[in-house]
């Protein structure tokens, strides 16, 4: 018997493309991806984001996309970082 392990490192991006070749970019809204996507994410976490002096509230989505899994987080309703 034989055990396989893969690791994955999380690299960020600024685009991503969707499965039918639209992007997703840095500073789109939620709604644009929703309206590219058209998939549900698989989750859905809220966090604390500290950049600089603000503090907001994040939210990382996670999706599946041409069997690759992306995190995508949002904050004040625009993407801010995809990896």
């Amino acid at each position: 018997m034989t055990a396989m392990s893969f690791t994955h490192t999380a690299n960020e991006t600024s685009s991503i493309r969707t499965q039918e070749g639209q992007l997703i970019s840095l500073g789109d809204t939620f709604t644009d991806i929703q309206n590219r996507l058209k998939l549900s994410p698989n989750s859905m976490i809220t966090r604390k984001f500290k950049e600089g002096e603000n503090l907001d509230l994040a939210m990382d989505y996670k999706y599946e996309i041409e069997n690759m899994m992306y995190t995508i987080t949002i904050v004040n309703d625009r993407v801010r970082k995809e990896n």
